[in-house]
């Protein structure tokens, strides 16, 4: 299974958690690590560890995600907290569906598109299985085009109604 964590490397993204998650999973996972922040050092450390059977990349600071979405299996958000993650619709748009945290924003995301959500390792270890089906991912792809889609016609919709 491949995950990708995308954006400031700070306490708010739950950095710190990977180990724990990746204890907890026997199904083996890489996370790819993209962004810039105060936790570069400890990621780049994971990076040089040894997390058999997982692995733990980092590639640093990303300009366009595209390439790195297209890569992954799922976006991963192990958040803290956070307000509106742009990483969720960008990773929607490549067709990738959003394995997070149970944060309240999440929560109310799962409204719009497919966001998986984790309360603990047991959890996470549980969508990590799940996600091996590929039944399951090509699901969860239509769902994640289908959410940008209906974005797109609601902030038309929005617009036209604004230009009166």
């Amino acid at each position: 299974m491949r995950l990708l964590l995308a954006g400031r490397l700070s306490a708010q993204k739950g950095i710190d958690r990977i180990p724990e998650l990746l204890r907890s999973c026997p199904t083996p996972v890489t996370i790819r690590i993209a962004g810039e922040g105060e936790h570069e050092e400890a990621i780049a450390e994971w990076a040089r560890q040894d997390f058999l059977p997982h692995l733990v990349e980092y590639v640093g600071h990303v300009n366009d995600l595209t390439e790195q979405l297209d890569w992954c299996d799922a976006a991963f958000l192990p958040s803290r907290w956070e307000l509106n993650p742009l990483v969720v619709w960008e990773a929607w748009s490549r067709g990738r569906p959003v394995l997070s945290s149970s944060l309240p924003v999440f929560e109310d995301l799962k409204k719009s598109g497919p966001v998986l959500t984790f309360g603990s390792g047991d959890q996470f270890a549980s969508w990590i299985d799940d996600l091996q089906s590929e039944l399951l991912r090509l699901q969860l792809t239509d769902a994640a085009t289908a959410a940008t889609v209906s974005a797109r016609s609601e902030r038309h919709y929005i617009a036209d109604f604004l230009r009166g």
